[in-house]
C-alpha cells in the first residue's frame, strides 16, 4: 500500500461500503497517512505495517488502537475517534481532528505557548488515570518489547549512551572536558530515575504524534502499542520537537521551568525533578546519536539521520543550550547541567 495510486484506488472503492458517503478527495499526509473528504466530511486513513504480523494475538494493533481510543474518548481524553475498522486491508478509519502536528508548531517558534503546553501536561495526566483504571486489562495487550523487563533493558543501554553522548557533545560544542564527577552524576541519576514505577501507554511518543487543531485544541495519537514506560519520559519526548526533514530544522524543547512545577503540582513534588533528568538524557541520547553519525556518516544509519537532522552544527548548539537550562532546582542536576553552559 506504498504506492499512492494503489492507495487512492483502495480508498475510493471501500470508503463508500464502510463509511456510508463517497470520496471526494485524497492527499497523503504522512508515511501510510491519507487526508479524506467524505461527502463534506474529512476523515484520515491510515496503514498499519504491523496489523498482519499481529492479527488473532492479545495485542493486535488494530484492535488495541480501537479499544484504547474508545476508553480514552469515554474517559473524556483528547484523542481521535476512530470510526471504522477494514481488517482484511489492515486500515483504520479515524476522526480529523488537524492537520498541523506539535512538531510543526513548534518549529513555527511560537511566542505564547503557556496554555498549549499546560493542556499538553494535563492531557497525559487524564490518559495516565483512564488507563490505569483497566490497568489488568491493558496489560494483556502489551506489545513485544513493552514489558518491564525490555524498558530496564533499554534504559540501561540509554544511561550508556549518554555519558558518550555528553563527552561528544563537549568536545563539538568546544566547552568544559566532561569531569569525572559529573560522569558519576549521569550514572546515579539514570539508577534513580529506573526506581520510579512506569506507567501503561502509548510505546510511540514523540511531538509528531500530537495533532493541534484549527480551535488550537492537543489531540493525542497512536495507541496501537502499548508498552510501559515513565510518564515523564513521554512527556519529554512528546514536548521536544526535532524538526526532522526541515533545512532549517532545530531541536527546540517546549518544556520549562514553570511546565515542570505545574507538573509537579499534578503528580507530586518528586515529578519535577524527574521530569528534569529524564529531560536530560533523553537530550544526551540525541547528542551520541547526533554526534556518532558526524564521526561515521557514511553509514546507512547515520547517513539517515544527517538528512532528517539538517543544519547539525546548529543542532548542537540547540543540545547544549538546551542542556545548559534546568528544570527543576534539584542540586545535583543542576550540577550536571552547568557543565553544558556557555563560559561566563
Amino acid at each position: 500500500m506504498d504506492a499512492y495510486g494503489e492507495a487512492e484506488s483502495y480508498l475510493r472503492r471501500r470508503v463508500p461500503e464502510l463509511l456510508g458517503a463517497n470520496v471526494c478527495a485524497v492527499e497523503p499526509i504522512a508515511s501510510g497517512v491519507w487526508s479524506l473528504r467524505v461527502g463534506s466530511v474529512p476523515r484520515v486513513a491510515k496503514y498499519h505495517p504491523f496489523a498482519p504480523l499481529t492479527r488473532g494475538k492479545p495485542y493486535d494493533v488494530l484492535h488495541v488502537e480501537r479499544e484504547v481510543l474508545n476508553a480514552l474518548t469515554e474517559a473524556g481524553c483528547r484523542v481521535p475517534r476512530l470510526i471504522a475498522l477494514d481488517e482484511n486491508a489492515f486500515f483504520a478509519f479515524y476522526e480529523w481532528v488537524g492537520n498541523e502536528t506539535l512538531d510543526d508548531w513548534a518549529q513555527r517558534e511560537p511566542t505564547d505557548r503557556t496554555e498549549r503546553i499546560d493542556d499538553l501536561l494535563h492531557t497525559q495526566c487524564a490518559i495516565d488515570a483512564a488507563l490505569a483504571v483497566g490497568s489488568d486489562r491493558w496489560a494483556s495487550r502489551v506489545a513485544p518489547g513493552g514489558d518491564t523487563e525490555t524498558l530496564t533493558d533499554r534504559w540501561g543501554s540509554a544511561c550508556r549512551r549518554a555519558v558518550w553522548g555528553a563527552e561528544a557533545l563537549l568536545a563539538r560544542v568546544r566547552r568544559r572536558p566532561l569531569r569525572g564527577h559529573i560522569r558519576d552524576s549521569i550514572e546515579r541519576i539514570g539508577s534513580e530515575l529506573a526506581m520510579r514505577a512506569p506507567v501503561l501507554g502509548s510505546s510511540d511518543y514523540n511531538a509528531r504524534n500530537i495533532v493541534i487543531s484549527p480551535q488550537g485544541e492537543a489531540f493525542f495519537l497512536e495507541f496501537s502499542k502499548l508498552s510501559w514506560d515513565w510518564t515523564e519520559r513521554r512527556l519529554v519526548q512528546y514536548t521536544t520537537s526535532m524538526g526532522s526533514g526541515r533545512g532549517q530544522g532545530v531541536i527546540r524543547p517546549l518544556l520549562d521551568p514553570r511546565a515542570a512545577r505545574l507538573y509537579a503540582d499534578l503528580q507530586g513534588a518528586d515529578a519535577q525533578r524527574a521530569l528534569d533528568g529524564h529531560q536530560v538524557f533523553f537530550l544526551l541520547n540525541a547528542a551520541a546519536a547526533l554526534c556518532a553519525a558526524l564521526e561515521r556518516p557514511t553509514e546507512s544509519t547515520h547517513a539517515a539521520l544527517l538528512r532528517a537532522w539538517q543544519n547539525p552544527s546548529q543542532r548542537l548548539q540547540d543540545l547544549a543550550d538546551a542542556l545548559g537550562t534546568p528544570l527543576s532546582n534539584d542540586e545535583q542536576i543542576g550540577s550536571l547541567r552547568a557543565a553544558f553552559a556557555p563560559y561566563k
